[in-house]
């Protein structure tokens, strides 16, 4: 807690504090991604990672980045085959049980300093000092659980992947009817 003698004022999110906001929302989309799991092993893979950012900046407004895994160099995965694991998006010729999905993982930020606190990040404190001059310092409190997952969702971009690598619409099973209710045998 603050003392008479510090203020916390609410500042803006320097980019190193985004940065650790966003890895942390990396790491909660691949602890939720089910095919992502310690016992699953793929032959192939292909991915993408995108970042885009609607910025609240007078001088930039929003920024994306977009990046793709590749092959690595062929001199390599000769030697170690695990490299040729790798390909670009979409895979080339993938078997009929390969699976594409996509997840978007999106996050409101309303107020600097209870993102700080929700993630358990340093708070900016000015403090008043004994000579009259103020000092910024920071605290750092655990992760407030009780803050949840703050303006947070993530959705399912399955559909816009496939569309976005040229591949067919995803099967959907047809909806099983609810088998119907056996006779009362009392009426």
């Amino acid at each position: 807690m603050t003392t008479a003698r510090e203020v916390a004022p609410n500042k803006a999110l320097s980019g190193a504090e985004i940065k650790e906001l966003l890895r942390q929302d990396f790491e909660r989309l691949l602890d939720n991604h089910g095919m992502l799991t310690d016992y699953m092993a793929f032959g192939r893979i292909g991915y993408t990672i995108a970042i885009k950012l609607h910025l609240d900046n007078f001088l930039q407004r929003d920024s994306s980045i977009d990046m793709k895994s590749r092959p690595v160099a062929g001199n390599l995965a000769a030697t170690r085959s695990g490299l040729a694991a790798v390909e670009a998006p979409p895979l080339e010729d993938p078997s009929r049980k390969a699976v594409a999905s996509g997840q978007v993982l999106h996050r409101d930020i309303t107020s600097p300093n209870v993102e700080r606190v929700r993630a358990g990040m340093p708070v900016p404190v000015e403090v008043n000092q004994a000579d009259g001059t103020r000092t910024i310092e920071t605290v750092k409190y655990p992760p407030d659980t009780t803050l949840g997952d703050g303006e947070m969702s993530i959705t399912d971009s399955t559909d816009e992947t496939r569309a976005e690598w040229g591949l067919p619409p995803r099967k959907v099973a047809a909806p099983v009817e609810p088998a119907p209710e056996p006779p009362d045998p009392a009426a």
